[in-house]
């Protein structure tokens, strides 16, 4: 299975690009990256090729050639931490991703293998905020930003999901790199908050990319036991 990653370099995404290596199901990953870099892992049966990618708003005809044949992309590009101008947030975190999802959903649709099936898999954030006029208390702009590109991918799922073009939205509360450290959080904080390892989520986000899910909004709990199934 040939997969797509965007975002190869972050905190998360270097995670999932280990668990791509690691998994047998894959055997082609295109990280599709803003910055040269140094994989998390040794690469054995070189699985991996780097595209440096600045610009998600456009894809050359070369670059659309070389990702041909892909079945799933990965989306982790991006932050929950709002980036500062407002402009250059908005950029990064909705039309990317956005401007990503429809142009795989126009352009790959011919060039997939024999099943016929294009899996995107978007990295979201805990709370988003899908009605715009809903008052919030704190990162208000950047929630309803982000439920605002979760409604735009759902149009986006259901218009092409017939086709064969699935997208899955990843909504992981808290990440964290130690099970230890969710268990004393969990003690001083109580279990209002959710929490989910980086390795769990990891593996989640590869699950999904390979097997989808009966449901396009994947919450925390379904993430974990996507893993707990393994």
């Amino acid at each position: 299975m040939k997969v797509i990653l965007t975002g190869p370099t972050g905190y998360i995404g270097s995670e999932v690009l280990k668990q791509c290596i690691l998994n047998p199901s894959i055997t082609s990953i295109i990280a599709l990256s803003r910055r040269n870099f140094e994989p998390p892992m040794a690469d054995p049966e070189k699985k991996l090729r780097v595209i440096i990618h600045s610009d998600f708003t456009c894809f050359s005809p070369e670059v659309l050639a070389e990702l041909g044949g892909a079945q799933a992309c990965i989306y982790c590009l991006g932050t929950n931490v709002p980036i500062k101008p407002p402009e250059l947030n908005r950029q990064i975190n909705f039309e990317f991703t956005l401007a990503t999802a429809t142009t795989f959903a126009d352009e790959l649709h011919g060039k997939l293998q024999a099943n016929g099936r294009f899996r995107f898999v978007y990295l979201s954030g805990a709370l988003p905020e899908k009605d715009p006029n809903k008052h919030l208390y704190f990162v208000a702009e950047n929630r309803k930003m982000r439920g605002e590109l979760e409604n735009e991918l759902l149009c986006l799922d259901h218009k092409n999901r017939s086709d064969g073009f699935e997208i899955y939205i990843a909504r992981p509360g808290f990440v964290l790199k130690d099970a230890s450290i969710r268990i004393a959080l969990s003690w001083v904080l109580g279990w209002m908050f959710r929490f989910i390892t980086l390795d769990c989520l990891g593996k989640a986000m590869v699950n999904l990319a390979v097997n989808g899910h009966k449901e396009t909004l994947v919450e925390d709990w379904m993430l974990k036991s996507l893993v707990e199934k393994d």
